[in-house]
């Protein structure tokens, strides 16, 4: 077999390069299913040899892919945050911000309905029942 196949640190890589080609698709399906295996190869790569680092080359590819992936990850999380603030201002609904202590920003303005001689007012507020065609 060979090295390729069997070592955890070029496994990695290879997998740090399949979850870099599903965030830039936004395949987030892909990105669920990368987790747990990026996680056991993790493992056994801190397993492997007792511990010791990989070779200094692989060890710097190893760093280099999960810097830009978490670059990535952090890049996606802030456009998704955006949109859902878009979307919660659309509806007049205050956005929802996920973690601990983050700030929240202020209110969007409500949405404004124009009137048939040009003046604007607030839209109506939503009422909670959906229709369906």
């Amino acid at each position: 077999m060979k090295l390729l196949e069997t070592d955890p640190a070029e496994r990695l890589i290879r997998l740090l390069e399949k979850e870099r080609a599903a965030l830039l698709e936004a395949d987030f399906t892909v990105l669920a299913a990368i987790a747990p295996r990026k996680e056991r190869l993790a493992e056994r790569l801190a397993e492997r040899a007792g511990g010791a680092p990989p070779p200094a080359e692989v060890a710097a590819r190893l760093h280099e892919a999960a810097r830009r992936n978490a670059a990535l990850l952090e890049a996606a999380e802030a456009g998704l945050r955006r949109a859902a603030d878009r979307l919660g201002a659309a509806n007049g609904a205050q956005p929802e911000v996920p973690g601990a202590g983050a700030a929240m920003p202020a209110p969007a303005p409500r949405m404004l309905g124009y009137m048939p001689d040009g003046s604007t007012r607030p839209a109506p507020a939503r009422s909670g029942v959906t229709r369906r065609a």
